[in-house]
């Protein structure tokens, strides 16, 4: 029998379709993947980023633009200084240079051995960040294709 974290490490891969064609035809470009997890699993974690965030809050830990995930933050903030920097660059004639970056497929490009030390950086509890690096080790996905569940393959890297 599996424990309760064991169950957590696996996750249904669910393809919503983009566009309005009655098929996507196999292109992965034109479905939008959802993984579907353990409904335990996403109310523990929300209320602990719910905690987290609160306390990240509180003691102002994340400072200047690495705060938009915050409650009460938005991205707002970053766009408004990005904005000024162009504003003031052509007001007085200035070379400014600006990289904007959209990371593709985002939370699969977490890094385990970052986001571990990313925690350690910011002085989480031990506990809380061994719990974390658990439930994202030795996972699990499938897919649901046509009404039907793929093979299980491990995924390497990333959150969900």
């Amino acid at each position: 029998m599996e424990n309760t974290t064991e169950k957590w490490k696996k996750g249904i891969i669910y393809p919503i379709n983009k566009t309005t064609r009655s098929h996507w035809n196999y292109d992965l470009k034109l479905i939008r993947p959802i993984v579907l997890l353990e409904t335990v699993r996403k109310i523990w974690f929300k209320i602990l980023v719910n905690r987290l965030s609160n306390i990240l809050t509180k003691e102002q830990v994340l400072t200047n633009t690495n705060y938009a995930a915050l409650r009460n933050e938005s991205t707002l903030e970053p766009l408004k200084i990005v904005q000024s920097v162009i504003e003031d660059a052509n007001k007085y004639k200035k070379e400014a240079w600006i990289l904007l970056i959209d990371i593709f497929k985002a939370y699969d490009s977490v890094s385990s051995l970052m986001l571990k030390k990313c925690m350690e950086r910011i002085k989480l509890p031990k506990n809380f960040i061994n719990f974390v690096m658990d439930v994202n080790q030795n996972r699990y996905n499938r897919v649901l294709v046509n009404n039907d569940l793929t093979e299980e393959y491990y995924i390497e890297d990333g959150i969900d």
